[in-house]
């Protein structure tokens, strides 16, 4: 299609000492125009309507465990098929075509989009058990008794400096360094075809790739992160 629709831009208008008919180019400006009608669809269905985009965002893809630090993040792919999609069918294009076939195998080998929503929606369920947890603590009363540490008191702070500092900001903290760039490229893709985004589509997206819809899962994460220091803060502060 981008082979097409370039090499016809490129035939209505041709150097001076080619001569072509009327009715020849009649003919290609009717065949441009309905190609020209049709590019919004065929970016579509060549990136979220496709294959590869349905396995890159595989809900049975495996959450980001330790490796998450490692783990090979997709963003330069997708900000080269935005690129693709902002050129399509200019034969000034500057994109390459032949990275194409890479981008999408490396797209659909990373099930990124997956592995990342799946591992924010899992977080996002132990930080509201956590926070619910810890709630409860603070409606029971003070921790310290005549502001001295008691072995109730000790055994909390040995679970937020083993747990909240070692490992789960550490991870949280991984989760938004490599996914928020990823994030970008792949909302600005989405964005840039909100023409022809079918609805239930634009329901997901605003759901999970929108960071700042209110009700969505970025804006839900945020804060309960925010929720989840603000209370070991007071617990500790009692």
């Amino acid at each position: 299609e981008q082979l097409l629709m370039t090499s016809l831009k490129v035939c209505l208008s041709p150097p001076e000492d080619v001569v072509v008919s009327e009715q020849t180019m009649l003919l290609l400006k009717d065949v441009y125009r309905q190609k020209l009608g049709s590019v919004d669809s065929v970016v579509w269905n060549n990136t979220f309507g496709s294959r590869e985009f349905v396995t890159l965002f595989s809900p049975s893809a495996r959450i980001l465990g330790d490796e998450a630090a490692t783990v090979y993040v997709p963003t330069p792919e997708m900000e080269y098929l935005r690129r693709f999609a902002a050129e399509f069918g200019d034969p000034s294009a500057s994109i390459r075509l032949d990275q194409l076939p890479g981008a999408f195998q490396a797209l659909e080998r990373s099930e990124f989009g997956g592995r990342l929503l799946k591992s924010l929606h899992e977080a996002n369920f132990y930080l509201s058990e956590v926070n619910a947890l810890l709630s409860r603590r603070l409606n029971a009363g003070k921790v310290c008794l005549m502001a001295s540490p008691n072995a109730q008191a000790r055994a909390l702070q040995q679970i937020f400096r083993r747990y909240h500092i070692r490992v789960i900001q550490p991870y949280l903290a991984t989760m938004s360094r490599i996914g928020q760039p990823w994030l970008r490229a792949t909302g600005e893709l989405a964005r840039d075809q909100s023409a022809t985004m079918p609805t239930g589509f634009n329901e997901f997206y605003e759901t999970f790739l929108d960071p700042g819809h209110p009700g969505g899962l970025w804006q839900q994460h945020r804060d309960l992160v925010r929720a989840h220091a603000g209370l070991w803060s007071r617990l500790f502060d009692q």
